[in-house]
């Protein structure tokens, strides 16, 4: 039999195909290769009652991209499934248990649904930063799962998600502050900068009207979302009635969600902090909770990493590197009388915003903007491709980008988590100059041994108690040098770069291996610059032919937790 596809609308094209995709990257089931005449390959992948075939091609670091209108069934020893989609039959033929597949194929179907409904802006590239992080909305360009936001209601996604451009105050809470603390310098402070006067004293005045005082609580953000599924939970329905957490309302500043959902920007005042907030959603592959630990680490990475790079003249002097600092958070304390589940959900991280780091002449863009197309059918970047020539674009890309990234790793020992959400390109009048980074809490890594300054990291295991207990590669600290690599590279090039390089191929011309050995020719030139580092990039294994990779969709047919990786060959190892 050969069956044609069943696929009704773009969004799930673009589900399936990223399913498929990842399918045969992580080596899920069974693939035999054929190259066909034109130079493209067929893929048969054998599941264990049905085969289907797709054409496409393999590329760098093992990758693939098919095409989705060659996706066929060719072969079923099943009698009863005529009326099963395209979809359903394929997460059917995966590996792992029947309730984990019935969850992932809930998330893919959410992801259809909630990727339907989107207000469409004609022209991105006009965009301040702010207004075009929410303006991203296609999500990640690899996992298939890439809208899934389970719970969250049609009418949650066009309040709450950034598709619409809906803007929306903060629930405030009132925490009594033997159960919450505030991780920042001066609590008045604090407030006030956050704040403003007049907000401040309107959360005083409500706190006072409900029979509090400022003397014996601490004002706590929450997500509008999120506060509204906790008032179900029985847990807080007893912390209410003792009056040991006073709901206070929605004021203050107007704020919008990031790509990222649970990032919030600042609308009334975009040069005021970025909030980070947990929403209890699984999306993507991860919950958007935050783990409570991390809020008490932010602070200190965010001073050992603005310490490095202000010791180093490259990093600050040429490269010019920044990076978002998270400066301030709000905790609930372990207690009985909150029950240790809540504490990843409510919680929240200030962080810099973009425009407050920005010069004179500079403008930003999300990193996940150099690979979007745009309405008019052309990548975001084609004029600035155009004024510049691509090639030359792509070089300083390359050296104000990644051998920056690079030298933090060789030089200093740190590994962070690259990928292009918590990358930010900054340029003038689309030159790129330089990057700012983001996100530490729950994304860096180091090795002891490897690490440059030893001596001057924060003590994690005194700002914790859960970092008292962690072993190696459960928090920060790695056993290994090679999951440093593993984590820049993975992010970096595996889910980053690749996604440009291939629309720089398709689009440009020039290939994924010529632009691997331009990164490869910028490292090389930045290392005989620095001959110091020769020792420690090699120990790094930057060309070892096989390496790891993440198995972001493996990962979600799993219960049990632990690390879910692949090998893949490296194609640095032939440069």
């Amino acid at each position: 039999m050969q069956q044609a596809q069943e696929i009704h609308s773009a969004a799930e094209a673009r589900v399936i195909r990223q399913l498929v995709e990842a399918i045969l990257f992580e080596c899920l089931l069974v693939v035999e290769e054929e190259c066909k005449v034109d130079g493209s390959m067929q893929f048969n992948i054998y599941g264990k009652s049905r085969v289907f075939s797709v054409e496409g091609r393999k590329r760098a670091f093992d990758r693939y991209s098919i095409n989705i209108k060659s996706l066929k069934e060719v072969a079923n020893n099943l009698d009863k499934d005529k009326e099963k989609t395209m979809l359903q039959k394929i997460v059917h033929e995966l590996p792992g248990d029947e309730y984990m597949k019935s969850q992932l194929l809930k998330e893919l179907e959410q992801t259809i649904v909630l990727s339907e409904y989107y207000k469409k802006i004609k022209n991105r590239r006009l965009l301040s930063y702010e207004e075009l992080e929410s303006a991203v909305i296609e999500g990640h360009p690899y996992h298939p799962c890439f809208k899934a936001r389970t719970n969250f209601s049609l009418q949650d996604h066009q309040m709450y998600g950034p598709e619409y451009g809906h803007s929306f105050q903060l629930q405030w809470i009132a925490v009594e502050k033997e159960k919450a603390q505030l991780l920042a310098a001066n609590e008045e402070s604090f407030w006030r900068d956050e704040l403003g006067e007049s907000v401040l004293q309107q959360l005083q005045r409500m706190l006072r009207d409900k029979g509090g005082s400022v003397k014996n609580y601490i004002f706590f953000p929450v997500h509008p979302w999120q506060w509204k599924k906790l008032l179900s939970d029985q847990n807080m329905i007893q912390l209410l009635k003792k009056k040991e957490i006073i709901p206070l309302g929605q004021v203050g500043d107007r704020y919008r969600a990031t790509q990222s959902v649970r990032t919030l920007w600042n609308e009334t005042n975009n040069r005021k902090a970025f909030v980070k907030l947990p929403i209890n959603m699984v999306n993507t592959s991860s919950q958007r909770t935050i783990p409570v630990h991390s809020i008490y680490s932010a602070r200190a990475i965010s001073t050992w990493l603005r310490t490095i790079i202000k010791s180093d003249e490259y990093l600050s002097v040429e490269a010019r590197l920044s990076i978002l600092e998270e400066y301030g958070g709000v905790v609930l304390k372990d207690s009985p009388e909150i029950q240790s589940y809540l504490l990843d959900q409510l919680n929240v991280i200030w962080r810099q915003s973009v425009s407050s780091c920005l010069e004179e002449g500079e403008k930003a863009i999300p990193f996940t903007a150099i690979s979007l197309m745009e309405e008019d059918s052309r990548p975001f970047i084609n004029d600035w491709i155009n004024d510049y020539g691509v090639e030359a674009w792509i070089m300083q890309l390359i050296n104000v980008a990644i051998v920056p990234t690079w030298h933090l790793l060789a030089c200093h020992g740190i590994a962070v988590e690259a990928h292009a959400q918590n990358m930010i390109l900054v340029h003038r009048e689309g030159w790129p100059v330089r990057i700012i980074l983001r996100d530490f809490h729950e994304s860096i890594e180091y090795n002891e041994e490897f690490l440059l300054h030893p001596h001057n990291k924060p003590n994690f295991r005194d700002l914790h108690p859960f970092y008292k207990e962690a072993k190696d590669d459960e928090a920060y600290w790695m056993s290994s040098i090679e999951a440093l690599r593993e984590l820049l590279m993975d992010t970096l090039f595996v889910f980053n770069l690749s996604e440009f390089m291939m629309l720089i191929e398709h689009y440009y011309g020039v290939s994924e291996s010529n632009q691997l050995s331009m990164v490869d020719s910028a490292i090389e030139s930045h290392l005989a610059r620095f001959p110091e580092m020769r020792r420690r990039h090699a120990a790094i294994g930057y060309k070892k032919g096989n390496i790891y990779a993440e198995s972001l969709l493996a990962k979600k047919l799993h219960r049990e937790k632990g690390e879910f990786r692949h090998v893949i060959s490296n194609p640095f190892a032939t440069l």
